[in-house]
């Protein structure tokens, strides 16, 4: 009895898959929510990274009491917290397990527009490839408070392929239009969609493909504007935003930088192994930035068909590299490689049977044996030992060196500042903000870059104002970089504090911590 109906679930299973052929969306879709809702569900309470994914979830809390990104708190580009904010406020849950709720979403989104551009290329419905390219594609969503920029490089990937199957200028509009809303989750995303789409624009004309030029040009242009028309009207009407906005581009491509650089791993340089692995992940990025448009233009005076999934990887490969060249680390490769990865897979997919296969599999198993160890889940695996800790309304293991840190942090909150009151966190843990949920007493709640002294005498006002009752400062080598301490690149707050504030000797888990009270805890 068992057999059989074993037998019909598999029947009624293959039954469904055949049928998908007629309609592949749904099978795309399908595949990327079980995949992304498995990996939510896995490590949804698992891990706290008090300083990125703080910095995400200090922003949500503070739009949802009626503050604005950039005018009233340091942030990336507004559209990640608005969409933050908004499934927060739908289900009335303000905890860091409803955020990562909220960017499991947009991960499944990002999985699923990536999935559409591959099955373009497939030449039949071929379900076991494309769950094992979903699975390649998942387990490169790292960090998860990233997964906004991550799904902006895919959906420029989608539909910069959908222009490429049949450009007409309602295509062009379109993709015009989704790069301007990209540019609302980062304006880093906008200008690598406007260059990658300059390049299908000309690559297109050069086949003498689709609409002409300047048509398709202002049509493009148009839906850029059209996508990004409610950031426009922000800047509009509010003043204040307009002017924060200005100075968050002047102090990212003016004297400062926007990330903190760190070498790039090549693979003559690592050890050999799973190090080896990351530093050729590196080099396919570089080397696909380097040749795929020079590659694209050859292969077309030479008359060889190219796959419109390559064409728009090609197009983006160089700008996405760059996001790399700016800081080698794993979630810098982690939003950088989709253009090299899914053209690699577009390419497998073209190839024989035994070969696709092997292929494939060589780089499923590559992709999870060095990216599953980076998840959160991983590091808190049924065999390790992670305690149970209250991180605002929600219950998470945490990784005990981490679990140690929030605990001790919120013992002084509890000790020195009750609510309402507030407390100094530096240089970047917005997280404990958002766990008390507390409003931070400056401007700049992730200042790991030098700031210039006018800027750090506006942030001590406004700590006047706020009169926090202790601080705590993490003055660690960032990156091994004495420089980048905090009590050198913000001398100046560094100075204010150990003259208005009192040191306490203490023994805190980390010996990078410096804690001091305000003289009327003290007292």
């Amino acid at each position: 009895m068992s057999g059989k109906i074993g037998d019909s679930v598999v029947f009624r299973m293959q039954r469904w898959i055949l049928l998908s052929s007629q309609d592949r969306a749904w099978q795309a879709a399908f595949v990327a929510v079980v995949l992304a809702s498995a990996f939510f569900f896995w490590q949804s309470r698992i891990g706290f990274d008090m300083s990125d994914e703080g910095f995400l979830w200090y922003g949500t809390e503070r739009v949802l009491n009626g503050e604005v990104p950039l005018r009233d708190f340091f942030s990336y580009d507004p559209g990640r917290y608005y969409w933050s904010s908004l499934f927060l406020w739908l289900f009335q849950d303000h905890g860091i397990v409803a955020l990562r709720a909220a960017s499991s979403l947009i991960q499944a989104t990002g999985l699923f527009l990536g999935l559409r551009a591959l099955q373009g290329a497939l030449q039949k419905n071929e379900f076991g490839f494309v769950v094992v390219a979903a699975l390649t594609i998942l387990v490169w969503m790292f960090p998860r408070h990233k997964y906004f920029d991550i799904t902006a490089a895919l959906s420029l990937i989608a539909v910069l392929t959908w222009l490429c199957d049949g450009p007409t200028l309602r295509r062009y509009f379109f993709a015009g239009v989704v790069v301007g809303v990209a540019a609302i989750f980062g304006r880093n995303h906008g200008v690598y969609g406007a260059a990658g789409s300059l390049f299908v624009l000309c690559y297109l004309r050069l086949s003498n493909t689709g609409p002409a030029f300047f048509r398709s040009g202002f049509a493009l242009a148009g839906g850029v504007l059209l996508g990004y028309a409610p950031l426009l009207l922000f800047v509009l009407m509010d003043q204040g935003f307009a002017h924060a906005m200005w100075q968050s581009v002047l102090f990212q491509f003016g004297a400062h930088i926007s990330t903190l650089p760190v070498p790039v791993p090549w693979p003559w340089r690592v050890s050999f192994g799973k190090h080896t692995i990351f530093g050729l992940a590196y080099l396919a990025v570089f080397l696909w930035g380097a040749v795929g448009m020079i590659a694209m233009v050859w292969c077309h005076f030479r008359n060889v068909r190219i796959p419109a999934l390559i064409v728009s990887c090609a197009a983006l490969a160089l700008p996405y590299a760059h996001a790399l060249s700016l800081r080698a680390d794993t979630a810098h490769l982690a939003q950088a490689i989709y253009p090299a990865l899914l053209a690699l897979i577009c390419w497998i997919s073209l190839q024989s049977q035994m070969i696709k296969w092997s292929l494939m599999s060589v780089l499923c198993v590559s992709s999870v044996v060095i990216m599953l160890h980076e998840q959160p889940g991983w590091a808190c695996r049924p065999n390790k030992n992670c305690p149970q800790v209250q991180v605002g309304s929600d219950q998470l293991s945490l990784e005990p060196r981490v679990a140690r840190d929030f605990t001790f942090l919120q013992g002084l909150i509890n000790q020195y500042a009750p609510a309402p009151q507030t407390f100094l966190a530096l240089p970047s843990w917005s997280g404990l903000y958002a766990a008390t949920n507390r409003k931070a007493p400056m401007w700049d709640t992730f200042a790991l870059q030098a700031r210039d002294d006018i800027f750090q005498r506006h942030e001590i006002e406004r700590i006047i104002r706020a009169d926090p009752k202790f601080a705590v400062i993490w003055d660690a080598a960032l990156d091994g970089d004495d420089s980048l301490r905090y009590s050198n690149t913000h001398r100046v707050m560094a100075d204010y504090i150990r003259k208005n504030f009192v040191r306490i000797p203490s023994s805190p888990p980390n010996p990078d911590f410096q804690i001091y009270l305000a003289p009327s805890v003290r007292k």
